[in-house]
């Protein structure tokens, strides 16, 4: 019989208790138990999920190979850090930490350790997109709106590292060229931070990026359309489907084809974890490691640069 990997969860909130829900249901996994500052909410899931709960991490540590982290964004550094040198392998939710010289030493630490070190860039498991994947070669120019309404989560960051920073790392991930220059446009809505932010991407090779982020607009809208010679790729994250605009030879001439390829089924945190199980299993980077993680992180941080001054306003001021 296979050995099990003995996992944890580092914040079960929201999200965190996602993990733990999967985590037990792998038949290769052991979910070893949970932490949270919240021991009401800890306790809780681990008694759903017939784990442990830890009030504090250092007493987790010892029983575990690897764990999700999912506390808030501030504590992802010193989490990931006390985790790595450790030994311990580490999925570290978006946004993987708060500045780039955090990336940087997380980064380099989990090289010189030799663990695994995954960042939750979920979308890059939405099988939609693993599916207009096969369609996308050569972007040209690429229009992204990431919309919905205000939730009291995420509220110690910006939009950009909230919601934002899934579509830098996806655009990163389809255009194979050095990024030129970011140009950017912000509000502040409800919170102190960015609540809306457009942001315009040219790389070295001529592509064009305008991303739309918003967490003040009434709509759910998760969509990207990628522009490319003969052919258009429009996919929706969020209902999974996948839509194809192709030149074909026609008898009149060339004409356009619409193309809707099969788009399975699947649960992207699901297959997103299953990942980073089989990685540690099978000794394999990641597809979002640290260097992916650190290289949205940086452009993140060129989009808030570009934010300052006239480029944003806080609605109040």
């Amino acid at each position: 019989m296979e050995d099990k990997l003995n996992v944890g969860v580092i914040g079960v909130g929201h999200l965190g208790q996602h993990h733990a829900r999967l985590f037990n249901s792998f038949h290769d996994v052991e979910l070893v138990g949970v932490v949270d500052t919240d021991e009401d909410q800890g306790r809780e899931i681990a008694d759903k999920y017939d784990t442990e709960y830890y009030a504090e991490l250092d007493d987790l540590i010892p029983n575990i190979e690897a764990a999700s982290v999912v506390a808030p964004t501030e504590y992802h550094f010193s989490i990931g850090k006390k985790l790595i040198e450790n030994d311990i392998d580490c999925l570290i939710e978006k946004p993987m930490v708060q500045s780039l010289e955090e990336a940087e030493k997380l980064f380099k630490l989990s090289q010189s350790h030799e663990v695994l070190l995954q960042v939750g860039h979920i979308e890059r498991f939405n099988t939609a997109f693993v599916a207009a994947c096969e369609y996308i070669y050569d972007p040209k120019f690429i229009e992204v709106n990431r919309l919905g309404p205000f939730t009291e989560r995420s509220v110690d960051i910006g939009v950009v590292m909230d919601l934002m920073i899934h579509d830098i790392d996806i655009v990163l991930s389809l255009v194979d060229s050095p990024l030129k220059e970011v140009r950017t446009v912000g509000e502040s809505v409800i919170t102190d931070f960015e609540d809306i932010c457009n942001a315009r991407f040219e790389f070295e090779n001529g592509c064009v990026a305008n991303l739309t982020a918003s967490r003040v607009s009434p709509d759910d809208r998760r969509e990207i359309r990628v522009f490319q010679p003969e052919n258009y790729v429009a996919l929706n994250y969020k209902d999974q489907e996948v839509k194809v605009w192709r030149l074909r030879d026609g008898e009149e001439g060339p004409d356009c084809e619409v193309y809707t390829p099969a788009v399975p089924e699947g649960e992207s945190l699901k297959r997103e974890l299953l990942h980073f199980i089989h990685c540690i299993k099978e000794d394999r980077p990641p597809v979002v490691g640290g260097s992916e993680g650190k290289d949205a992180i940086k452009v993140a941080f060129d989009v808030l640069d570009s934010l300052e001054g006239d480029n944003f306003k806080r609605l109040d001021g």
